[in-house]
């Protein structure tokens, strides 16, 4: 969520480096009580076509990307001799000359992240408090060519533990072993004095890292709501891809969250404003948070272009997580209602007819109730036409499992070649092949064209009724006092009952 207590949550889809090398990954990552705030890393890599690199993704605007906060960065090589680097934009290093073999590489980070003005707060990056350190492998870990031998070991206090998704070694409680490069560099870690425990939940396993008083006040909320969606997703959409998880969460003056590979990392802030309810605004972020584990595991087409981010947030992870919290019972009928509306009007307000949902991810931030709340209502109209045309034997739900088995996104480190993207166009015919040609091209409409989304004709499919003051203005939504058997059909089946 951002710093305003809007439930957002960033996708963040993997940035892959080629397998090459079956060298093996040494980091020591050295952490002292005079100074928390500065992680001091010595690595042993093989660079990438004498290219060395930080996973930049999200970077969230800096103009030297997570290489802002690197300082005193030194290259030796297998000899021991000084290698001459170059930067270039961002976050990559060039050594001069032949190099071969690997290089020893060593560099401090100074932790300013939660100082910095970032555009989607500090939990996707690093921040300190009273419990100890959070880093993302992206802000802290420079890499060279892609291993799947990745060991980290940290030097931390004694009174420290160190919590992350990685295995540790036998009787090495601070030393662990990645599942290769792009685990190391999608992944996150707490290192403190804060709370941590495992949870089991079907074929998955979750690890808790709570610091703060607030957060560890909440253990057994933060695992009840964490082990019900995961839960109802499982049932839903299967297993997630990523089967080991870590969830980290921490005191926080704002409610945010980001998920990054196999951790999402939550901030949770105590109090807010008049009629605001944490609990609820907690429910939605972990649910919306956790959705992330399954559509990230769907390999897209040129995600760095931004395109699919209406798919990633607002037409998968926002729509479906608010449609769990109504199955689960974490929403009554009249909250939801109010949420389908509430995304309408933000969506309106944004809307002036010259962007498009896809182009509108180019520019996330500045387009963020197109994002997030344009996309969810193209997901609850598109939903709403399914079920109505197919009298409820079909939903939208299904184009999740039906995306994850023709395009798993294949990490680096499972030395399997990476599967076929899906693109817009593919998209769309999967959509045509599951739900018919109308649907598919209605897809294309409210996702392609600068054009209102008809939500509220779709709506009254539900026996829905938007009183408001006109199309593209505020609506609030009631249902209707006697609606049909096939608008109680269809609402029965948003609702998960039949």
């Amino acid at each position: 969520m951002d710093g305003k207590m809007t439930p957002i949550g960033l996708w963040c889809i993997a940035v892959f480096m080629p397998l090459g090398s079956v060298s093996a990954d040494v980091y020591t990552v050295t952490i002292s009580l005079d100074d928390v705030r500065l992680a001091h890393v010595q690595a042993t890599v093989e660079p990438d076509d004498g290219l060395i690199t930080m996973n930049d993704e999200a970077n969230q605007g800096l103009e030297r990307g997570w290489s802002t906060f690197v300082e005193k960065l030194s290259v030796t090589d297998k000899d021991g001799q000084p290698v001459e680097l170059t930067y270039e934009p961002t976050s990559r290093w060039r050594l001069k000359g032949r190099v071969t073999g690997p290089v020893t590489l060593t560099y401090d980070v100074r932790l300013g992240h939660d100082k910095a003005r970032l555009n989607f707060g500090d939990n996707g990056a690093a921040y300190a408090n009273d419990s100890g350190v959070m880093w993302s492998g992206r802000a802290l870990f420079i890499a060279g060519r892609s291993t799947l031998d990745v060991e980290v070991r940290f030097i931390v206090p004694e009174a420290w533990k160190v919590t992350t998704p990685w295995t540790a070694e036998e009787n090495q409680p601070k030393t662990f072993i990645t599942r290769g490069t792009d685990d190391l560099v999608n992944s996150a870690f707490f290192a403190g004095t804060h709370t941590s425990f495992d949870l089991p939940v079907g074929a998955a396993s979750i690890r808790f890292a709570l610091a703060g008083e607030t957060v560890v006040a909440m253990r057994s909320t933060f695992t009840d709501l964490v082990g019900k969606y995961m839960r109802y997703y499982q049932d839903t959409f299967g297993q997630a891809p990523s089967a080991e998880m870590l969830f980290i969460a921490s005191d926080s003056s704002y409610w945010g969250g980001e998920v990054m590979g196999r951790v999402i990392s939550l901030s949770v802030a105590s109090g807010g404003r008049s009629g605001f309810n944490p609990l609820a605004a907690l429910s939605h972020v972990i649910a919306h948070e956790i959705f992330h584990m399954w559509n990230s595991g769907i390999e897209v087409e040129d995600p760095e272009s931004g395109e699919f981010e209406w798919f990633g947030e607002g037409f998968t992870a926002e729509y479906f997580s608010y449609v769990a919290g109504l199955r689960v019972g974490d929403l009554d009928e009249n909250v939801f209602l109010s949420q389908l509306a509430g995304h309408w009007n933000k969506y309106a307000a944004k809307f002036d007819g010259t962007i498009d949902l896809v182009s509108a991810g180019k520019e996330k931030e500045k387009n963020y109730d197109l994002v997030y709340s344009g996309a969810f209502i193209a997901a609850a109209t598109l939903d709403f036409q399914i079920r109505h045309e197919t009298k409820n034997e079909k939903k939208l739900d299904d184009l999740i499992p039906l995306l994850l088995k023709r395009y798993p996104r294949q990490a680096a480190e499972s030395g399997k070649a990476s599967a076929p993207a899906v693109s817009l166009e593919l998209l769309r015919g999967h959509v045509e092949s599951l739900f018919g040609k109308d649907i598919a091209d209605a897809l294309e409409q409210y996702i392609r064209n600068p054009e209102l989304i008809p939500f509220q004709r779709a709506a009254a499919l539900a026996g829905l009724e938007a009183e408001g003051s006109g199309i593209g203005k505020r609506i609030k939504l009631t249902r209707v006092a006697q609606p049909t058997s096939a608008q109680q059909k269809v609402w029965n089946g948003i609702q998960g009952n039949g």
